[in-house]
């Protein structure tokens, strides 16, 4: 036993570990210069003296003298009465055998893992923390991106409400404006064309009936005079007429004396859109026209000559000196398709992606509301149609628009 204790103290007296060594009786034999810090007796019975307890070190330490096992384990104990402070060791038990084989002792290692394990758990409720925020941000970016489909989505429905609001708006002032114009308008012009046709035919009875020789105070033929004057109220006559077909145009591109739902030929939407845009186009546009045959559509006329007139006042500004216009309809696929082709000055392809959108322009909104090619698509869309476009820059634009004849699709 001598000779084992030497040897334990050569090997442990450094160790910085706590080192006892123990009898079979239970008698401490020795202990390093560590396990000074901690009682005689170690932790001894942490069961209390009830024993089973699997993690009692006096309990085990019995069970290594009886059975020769080994035990590894660790165990938190208090150092003070504050139970929120506790050290953290790793107990280790290990049976020193005679050459017969009979356990004589028990050595006990006591390594203080405070630091470690404290680490550790350190690091693991860090971990779980980190997680849980993780989970947190996860939950509260889905719940974001939740936040922001519903807001596009409402955004979208509240564009569209705009953009119908503004539809309809549109139509409606139209409707007003040309309502007061033919108002304000037929009264006096009837009464303008009722007395040229007098004054024509009574200057023309009197130029017939008059003798060929008389003259007039100043001594010209009188019926010279007549003539001319008949020629005067001609040219009078000439002026209201085309006033008063202007006024059709007017009235027939705005339909108000019509259901919202008629079936139409497009032509003649397009030729009386046309004619209210000639004094625009004057004779440095030239406007071909190039209809093919088109069977008569169920349609809403006055939305579709707004479009109409939107893209060919587009058309007209897109010219900055001379230039053409064509206007081409076709039936092709069981749809009526209208193109508006212009040699202007074209659309660059990253504001031809936005030209349909509500409020976008490209002449600043002191010239440009962004209204009218989105009410464009939104007429068509009613229409259950399509509008596309097909421009670069320098060679000019072309608009086609395809519309569903009755009995195919989602036509009207």
């Amino acid at each position: 036993m001598a000779t084992l204790l030497q040897s334990v103290e050569r090997l442990f007296a450094d160790l910085p570990d706590a080192v006892r060594l123990t009898g079979r009786d239970g008698k401490l034999l020795y202990r390093n210069a560590a396990a000074l810090t901690l009682p005689a007796e170690g932790f001894g019975h942490l069961c209390g003296g009830k024993g089973g307890k699997s993690s009692c070190p006096a309990c085990l330490a019995v069970e290594v003298i009886d059975k020769g096992t080994f035990h590894r384990w660790h165990l938190a104990h208090s150092p003070s009465e504050d139970p929120g402070v506790q050290d953290y060791y790793e107990v280790t038990l290990c049976p020193i055998r005679e050459q017969d084989g009979r356990v004589c002792a028990v050595l006990e290692i006591l390594r203080d893992e405070t630091a470690n394990l404290g680490l550790q758990h350190y690091l693991i409720n860090r971990s779980e923390r980190q997680d849980s925020q993780l989970h947190r941000q996860s939950q509260e970016s889905e719940r974001l991106a939740h936040e922001t489909d519903t807001l596009q989505s409402e955004l979208g429905t509240l564009k569209d409400t705009q953009a119908e609001v503004l539809y309809r708006d549109r139509l409606s002032a139209l409707g007003q404006v040309v309502a007061g114009l033919a108002h304000e308008m037929h009264t006096p012009l009837g009464a303008v064309l009722s007395s040229t046709d007098l004054i024509q035919s009574r200057l023309a009875r009197l130029a017939d009936g008059v003798d060929p020789q008389a003259v007039d105070e100043r001594g010209r033929p009188l019926r010279d005079r007549l003539r001319a004057l008949g020629e005067s109220a001609d040219v009078v006559s000439e002026g209201a007429r085309r006033i008063h077909a202007v006024l059709r145009a007017l009235l027939n591109f705005a339909r108000l004396d019509e259901a919202p739902l008629k079936t139409v030929d497009l032509r003649e939407g397009l030729d009386s859109t046309v004619k209210l845009l000639q004094y625009r186009m004057g004779d440095r546009i030239k406007l071909i026209r190039r209809y093919g045959d088109l069977r008569p559509l169920r349609c809403r006329p006055d939305a579709l000559n707004q479009v109409f007139m939107n893209l060919l006042v587009n058309a007209v500004q897109s010219i900055p000196e001379s230039g053409e216009i064509t206007v081409e309809t076709e039936a092709a696929d069981d749809h009526a398709v209208v193109r508006i082709r212009d040699t202007g000055v074209g659309i660059p392809e990253d504001v031809a992606e936005r030209i349909f959108d509500l409020g976008f322009t490209t002449r600043g909104k002191a010239r440009g509301s962004g209204l009218g090619l989105a009410l464009c698509r939104r007429i068509i869309d009613d229409h259950q149609g399509t509008i596309e476009v097909d421009s670069r820059p320098g060679e000019g634009a072309v608009f086609t628009i395809r519309l569903p004849f009755p009995g195919t699709g989602d036509g009207t």
